[in-house]
């Protein structure tokens, strides 16, 4: 409407020569796109989470597959649409204490064109240490796994560090108490660049809460390049896991989590250093906080 207010003033003032012009804007913006309905799922289990993953090669592309996930498993379909299940892995309970948190590496680590996935484990209750596998879904095989007493680990991220043709895998490594201190450890894959497939990772930004130190509530900020699966969690000063404040699939975009320095029963917590952790498609960020009273 905006459009034709403005080309009809505009042809008052200059004249009838482009009163044509009006006609053909007018006509191209009336044509409308015919939207068709493809698929639809109904009553689906709001505690499953489930979305599309990119997981066979084909050729420079790959064939999306539908998933779902929840408490005890993880299961990929036989199609984009649904259809059957094809694969499934179940959840250890060092895994399920992890939240399930089970994610695709993006990258086909066997030859067998198919995307491998990864998953992490907490050991512990009261100081937690993370563990973290690399399964092949369809046989199940553990691939590569970092499991060690006086350490905890993230995910990995996969990509060709030194430009030899080989893609190495990174870990970042933290002392096990938690120190605040990290380091990182690189495995060769041996895995050549040119069949692996590469798919690109999700970008995130977790800002610096604010404001810091807080009393008695901070603003936690992050934005996302595309929607995943997304985990936001609390700890003290060492490791120990305090709160979950979000873990759901979140559209692209900046979010912005209020934390009242609470515990879950809503118990206000002792001043101090605390951390929140962002753990998005598996890959994390660590920050720290002060709380003061």
């Amino acid at each position: 409407m905006l459009a034709l207010i403005y080309l009809l003033r505009f042809k008052l003032k200059i004249g009838i020569n482009f009163f044509v012009l009006f006609i053909i804007i007018f006509s191209s913006l009336n044509v409308s796109a015919q939207w068709n309905q493809e698929f639809q799922i109904n009553n689906f289990d709001s505690s499953r989470v489930a979305g599309w993953v990119p997981f066979k090669k084909l050729g420079d592309k790959w064939e999306y597959r539908f998933y779902t996930l929840d408490t005890t498993k993880f299961e990929v379909y036989s199609s984009h649409y649904g259809g059957t299940v094809q694969y499934s892995y179940s959840f250890t309970a060092e895994e399920k204490a992890a939240g399930n948190l089970l994610y695709s590496v993006g990258v086909d680590l066997t030859g067998d064109n198919l995307v491998e996935f990864y998953v992490l484990g907490y050991i512990g209750t009261t100081s937690i240490r993370q563990t973290v596998k690399i399964i092949n879904i369809t046989s199940k095989v553990t691939l590569f796994a970092l499991n060690e007493p006086n350490f905890s680990f993230t995910a990995p991220t996969i990509y060709d560090i030194d430009n030899d043709g080989i893609l190495e895998a990174v870990f970042a490594r933290f002392a096990y108490p938690y120190t605040g201190a990290y380091g990182y450890v690189i495995y060769n894959t041996g895995i050549s660049t040119s069949v692996a497939g590469d798919i690109e990772p999700i970008k995130f930004d977790l800002k610096q809460n604010y404001p810091n130190p807080f009393n008695p509530k901070t603003n936690i900020e992050f934005t996302l390049d595309r929607s995943a699966m997304t985990r936001l969690e609390i700890l003290d000063s060492n490791g120990q896991r305090i709160d979950v404040l979000l873990n759901s699939n979140l559209p692209a975009g900046k979010h912005n989590i209020i934390w009242k320095g609470e515990n879950p029963s809503g118990r206000r917590l002792a001043s101090g250093v605390y951390f929140y952790r962002l753990t998005v498609d598996g890959f994390e960020q660590n920050k720290k906080m002060l709380l003061l009273k």
